[in-house]
């Protein structure tokens, strides 16, 4: 079975302290772990991962996701955004937090 790379995304987690872990990691802990993990199993030519959230804030997945995006990685990485728009209930304080991550990201992409 051949699989083409290049024509699939992946959607995983982060790597991230399990749920009853005391200790927290920092974005740059988790961006390294996650990308450790993924440099060693996924090749260059998947042109993408688009991380699911995994149990965190979506403040959190966006200030790991940013600090990813710094350290270098042959994907281009993003975040699937559908847990947060399902808890967005379109109020102005969900939709401030929505734009507040997506120019958070595009500020680090720049």
């Amino acid at each position: 079975m051949q699989v083409l790379f290049e024509g699939i995304l992946l959607k995983p987690a982060m790597v991230t302290p399990g749920a009853e872990c005391k200790t927290r990691a920092s974005p740059s802990q988790i961006a390294h772990a996650t990308l450790t993990l993924l440099k060693r199993r996924v090749p260059p030519a998947v042109p993408g991962i688009m991380f699911l959230s995994g149990g965190q804030s979506e403040l959190e997945a966006t200030l790991n996701l940013q600090e990813m995006n710094r350290q270098p990685n042959p994907w281009h990485v993003s975040f699937s955004y559908a847990r947060a728009l399902q808890v967005c209930d379109g109020g102005d304080a969900c939709l401030s937090l929505v734009l507040a991550a997506v120019v958070c990201l595009f500020e680090t992409a720049n």
